[in-house]
This record gives structure tokens, C-alpha cells and sequence, in this order.
């Protein structure tokens, strides 16, 4: 599930550096041209839209299992993404608490 989160949070992340899906999977990203009728919305607008109701229940999960993502080499990158795209100044502080060596505290999302 990290790899579909990843490409809906960071999708024009270099490929060298951030590959998240494998060739196959990145078919289902593309642009449907088999019925373009389907849809007047473009890709980017549903990407927003998407990205508008995942954040709230994201960033929720984020700082509930903030250390265990943080130790976690697929949930470390969840969180680099979150971060990256919303700064979002709650999970930041549970981060930083986690850096410091103290307990992460779980604070709900402003």
C-alpha cells in the first residue's frame, strides 16, 4: 500500500531517485484514452481531490504510529512524503521529539 500512497503524494518525484511502482502498476496512473468522455476532470485535479480526503485520516495515522513509520524504511517515506507536501506542524514535532530521543506524543491534526 506505501507504493500507491507515495506515487499519489509525490508523483513528478525524480525517477531515479523515488521509483515506486513497478511498470505494470504504473499503467494504472496513465491517462484512460479509451473513454475520454468518461471524465472531464484532469488528472491533476483528481489528484487534488484525492489528496484533499486523504490528508485529514493520513496525517492522523502519521502521528498515531509516528515512530513506528519513522523506524520503518516504507513508513519513513510515507512520512517524508506528508511532510514534503502538507508541513504539516503537528507531525513535525512528534519527529522532532523522536530525534531528541524522547517519546512521540500523538497530537490530533489543526
Amino acid at each position: 500500500g506505501h507504493r500507491v500512497l507515495l506515487r499519489l503524494l509525490l508523483p513528478t518525484a525524480p525517477a531515479e531517485e523515488m521509483r515506486y511502482l513497478e511498470p505494470d502498476d504504473e499503467a494504472l496512473f496513465l491517462p484512460q484514452v479509451a473513454n475520454p468522455s468518461s471524465s472531464k476532470k484532469t488528472a491533476e485535479l483528481r489528484r487534488r481531490e484525492h489528496l484533499a480526503f486523504l490528508r485529514a485520516p493520513l496525517l492522523t495515522l502519521c502521528g498515531r504510529h509516528c515512530e513506528q513509520l519513522a523506524r520503518s524504511r516504507c513508513g519513513s517515506k510515507v512520512l517524508q512524503a506528508a511532510l514534503l507536501l502538507w508541513h504539516p506542524p503537528t507531525l513535525i514535532r512528534c519527529l522532532a521529539r523522536l530525534m531528541a530521543g524522547l517519546p512521540a506524543e500523538h497530537e490530533e491534526e489543526e
